[in-house]
């Protein structure tokens, strides 16, 4: 009877050993605004309260936009970060990691937005289908109208022609996306020199009103007003996607 007892509790503990040392996983995928899965996206998992050998898992994901981490600390919380570039980090969601044994899911895809190109000149918008320089100060500074609209035809940024100032709508929209604070926002976005937030940037649009003046749009909030063409302001290219 204590054979069997002590066979009974060995065979226990060798289990409970067994569970303790299986890991906890998540899982999920990444799509960009239009719900397209994205392929070889760096996703980082990074523990909030650090475990030694638990602290950070990198991956990629698959041609179906899917990851998966199964080495994690179960039931420990991850803050999941999605690259577009393998530096830029576009999405970041906390979630946690399954049971021993567990793979657990995130309840929504991670979102990415912004795309770089290899080279990192250029930004593709999957919200709006739009490119964009990634350079937030192309030209240097701020210059007149009539040479932003000269000038922004002549550019070829990261192998690409067709560069166009955007139309009232398109700065606005894409400006309101930053929220409160546009230029931290689109920094941390991965865009190059965004200038100071009180800045305003030329659109395509005059106004047609008074055909010297034309509509701008302000960085810091996304409002739009519209000035004489003579004066001088910032110019962000962008063309379509496509060649």
């Amino acid at each position: 009877m204590e054979f069997v007892r002590a066979t009974t509790l060995g065979i226990l503990l060798l289990v409970s050993l067994m569970g303790c040392s299986k890991k906890g996983g998540v899982e999920g995928t990444v799509v960009d605004c239009q719900g397209n899965p994205l392929a070889g996206m760096k996703i980082i998992a990074k523990q909030l309260h650090p475990v030694k050998g638990y602290e950070l898992f990198e991956t990629t994901t698959e041609a179906d936009g899917y990851f998966t981490f199964d080495k994690l600390l179960p039931t420990s919380s991850y803050e999941l970060a999605a690259s577009a570039d393998g530096s830029t980090t576009n999405t970041l969601v906390t979630t946690e990691s399954g049971a021993a044994g567990v793979t657990s899911t995130i309840p929504q895809p991670l979102t990415i937005r912004f795309r770089f190109s290899k080279d990192g000149a250029t930004v593709l918008d999957s919200k709006s289908g739009l490119m964009w320089a990634r350079n937030a100060s192309v030209g240097g500074g701020q210059i007149r109208w009539d040479e932003a609209m000269i000038g922004v035809e002549g550019l070829e940024i990261g192998g690409y022609k067709g560069w166009r100032l955007p139309t009232k709508e398109e700065l606005t929209e894409f400006l309101k996306s930053g929220g409160a604070n546009p230029a931290e926002y689109f920094n941390s976005m991965g865009f190059v020199n965004v200038p100071n937030p009180k800045s305003s940037y030329w659109t395509s649009s005059s106004y047609t009103e008074r055909s010297d003046y034309a509509w701008i749009v302000a960085l810091w909030d996304g409002s739009v007003s519209y000035d004489f063409k003579g004066c001088n302001y910032n110019l962000w290219p962008v063309r379509a996607a496509t060649k």
